[in-house]
């Protein structure tokens, strides 16, 4: 992937979740659960942590990465995929 020109960061809403569930089956290693990451579960976990929640966009408005932090009533979680980072290692 090509380094981007620009770079937006934004909560993230659930009418992304087609594009980030998409970016999370890219990326190598990283492991999903049905339960856990189905839309419906998503979008419970982003009413419960609407400020902790974001995808980052590039120039071209494609989803590149994404970072989902908060709690599920119980547990606290903090998932990233942004597979377009390796690229500056």
């Amino acid at each position: 992937m090509t380094e981007p020109t620009a770079l937006t960061i934004r909560h993230m809403k659930i009418e992304d979740y087609p594009l980030v569930y998409g970016l999370w089956t890219r990326c190598t290693g990283f492991t999903m659960r049905d339960i856990d990451d189905c839309k419906d579960a998503i979008k419970t976990f982003l009413k419960r942590n609407p400020d902790t929640c974001f995808v980052a966009e590039d120039d071209g408005g494609r989803i590149i990465g994404a970072i989902l932090a908060g709690h599920d009533g119980r547990r606290g979680l903090c998932e990233s995929a942004m597979p377009w980072l390796a690229s500056y290692v």
